[in-house]
């Protein structure tokens, strides 16, 4: 159940709603990790009454194979590819390996995906539904943006998901954009009380609200993460809250991208926890790293304001920690402590 995200609901409605009447739309939906775009999706799915129904996932191991998640998002409907243009459809076929391989146009696999989803569309509409839209193969990516530049008078639906700061070819195209913002406080608190086996202390739930900073997939995962005893009051919480491996795991995989350096300086911007920047730096200059300030904001991992520096989001920071020795953390500390 998606809560807090009645007017995300209605948007994407707004799309299913189209496709039923005939019109095509798109809509690229986009937010930090846990912010409930898959969610979002899986509920439009359900929504998706009396239309047909493609999904697709990009993969980041897939990245690098060409038309892979065009494939995907096609294999239920491949079957109807001999109903199209002889050309378009050895093209098609070509693409994915079902024929002999051509050197086609890809103008020629996009016109064939258009054709095919018209065909699938014919008196009932069809959505596609395609998450981590930022991991998809170049060639996939442009056949989408191909597609919602065609779409608009035929019962084509495109909705699409894509993480907030990786790179993709979706993100500067003109398309209805809609951003997953945190959910409110009062949202935040149901989403605890209904992923708790407790009844959570008003103090532990005011600790779990600053540190998820509304992010649904945090909210659902901490109190999973804590004792029984540790949500009710009775035992302490630890210093740096627990996240769950899902959520940690993909804000590490952000981090990683960056130099090891660079990552470096980030484990001194989160240890600093709200020291002068000048403080950062030299500390980082005394651990032997150079200033990485622009490279974190150009990964938008930081958010430099006139009332200073922060992290894009507190999560960020307990991955990182969690992930980082205890004898490295001392040593930045250290640094920090000398400035």
């Amino acid at each position: 159940m998606l809560i807090d995200r009645d007017e995300e609901r209605r948007a994407v409605g707004g799309v299913l709603d189209g496709v039923r009447a005939g019109r095509g739309g798109v809509l690229l939906v986009t937010g930090a990790p846990g912010m409930g775009k898959t969610a979002l999706l899986a509920q439009a799915e359900h929504e998706a009454a009396g239309l047909a129904v493609l999904r697709a996932t990009g993969a980041e191991f897939e990245a690098g194979f060409t038309w892979a998640g065009l494939h995907q998002l096609l294999r239920p409907v491949i079957h109807q590819v001999d109903a199209l243009p002889p050309e378009q459809a050895a093209a098609l076929r070509g693409a994915f390996r079902l024929g002999p391989g051509r050197d086609d146009d890809p103008f020629v696999v996009y016109l064939a995906t258009l054709t095919l989803l018209s065909q699938v569309a014919a008196g009932r509409g069809v959505v596609c539904l395609v998450d981590d839209v930022h991991w998809l193969d170049d060639q996939s990516a442009d056949a989408l943006r191909f597609l919602a530049r065609r779409i608009d008078r035929d019962p084509i639906g495109l909705v699409l998901a894509a993480r907030d700061g990786v790179p993709h070819r979706l993100v500067a195209d003109p398309w209805p954009q809609l951003r997953l913002a945190p959910i409110s406080r009062n949202g935040s608190l149901e989403v605890i009380a209904r992923s708790a086996p407790v009844e959570v202390a008003s103090a532990v739930a005011e600790r779990l609200l600053e540190h998820a900073a509304g992010n649904p997939l945090a909210l659902q995962e901490l109190p999973a993460a804590l004792a029984p005893d540790q949500l009710t009051g009775r035992a302490p919480l630890p210093r740096t809250l627990p996240l769950g491996p899902g959520l940690e795991a993909v804000f590490l995989q952000h981090v990683r991208r960056l130099a090891a350096d660079a990552q470096q300086f980030l484990l001194v911007t989160v240890c600093a926890a709200g020291a002068p920047w000048s403080a950062v730096v030299a500390a980082a200059a005394r651990l032997g790293l150079a200033d990485h300030t622009l490279d974190l904001e150009d990964a938008e991992l930081i958010r430099c304001a006139p009332d200073g520096v922060q992290l894009r989001h507190p999560l960020l920071g307990s991955a990182l920690t969690a992930a980082t020795s205890p004898a490295r953390r001392r040593a930045v500390h250290a640094a920090l402590a000398d400035v």
